[in-house]
């Protein structure tokens, strides 16, 4: 996974975040709302990027995205290409963008996750993330679950 950059993201790489976004996603975020997202002083906005190996040098391979609102901060999405997944570059991010998070100032990090994704759950509790409370119905396409977990950045 050495052939692979987290950078903060750029405007020229908005439309690259967001077909990735719609590649992943059943309800995906639209391009404005990753183009607020990138504008806004509270948002920290990564890219995993193709130093060489898989993909042409420079491609987006994936992407965090959150927010802090001193003392919380919120874990809003992270996404990685398919042919990148399986590598820890999903764990690479969510940590980078902790890190950050934490670096904002905030205390703690919460999150919202669909019921099914086990993957996604999985890498949230070895992160140390706790369930705070389930959403009944909280996503759309298809109708689900939400569960929001909280993480406590103070050690971060």
């Amino acid at each position: 996974m050495t052939d692979i950059a987290i950078r903060p993201a750029t405007a020229a790489d908005l439309e690259s975040i967001a077909t990735l976004e719609r590649d992943v996603f059943a309800d995906p975020w639209s391009l404005a709302s990753f183009d607020e997202a990138l504008r806004s002083d509270a948002c920290r906005f990564l890219v995993a990027v193709s130093a060489s190996g898989r993909g042409p040098r420079g491609a987006i391979a994936g992407y965090a995205v959150g927010a802090c609102i001193v003392p919380e901060a919120s874990v809003d999405s992270i996404a990685v290409r398919a042919d990148q997944r399986g590598a820890g570059l999903g764990s690479r991010l969510l940590d980078a963008l902790l890190r950050a998070l934490a670096c904002g100032g905030a205390t703690t990090a919460f999150l919202e996750v669909r019921v099914s994704n086990v993957a996604a759950l999985r890498l949230y509790e070895q992160r140390g993330f706790v369930l705070n409370r389930r959403r009944r119905g909280y996503y759309s396409r298809p109708v689900e679950d939400g569960l929001e977990l909280r993480l406590d950045l103070s050690g971060a």
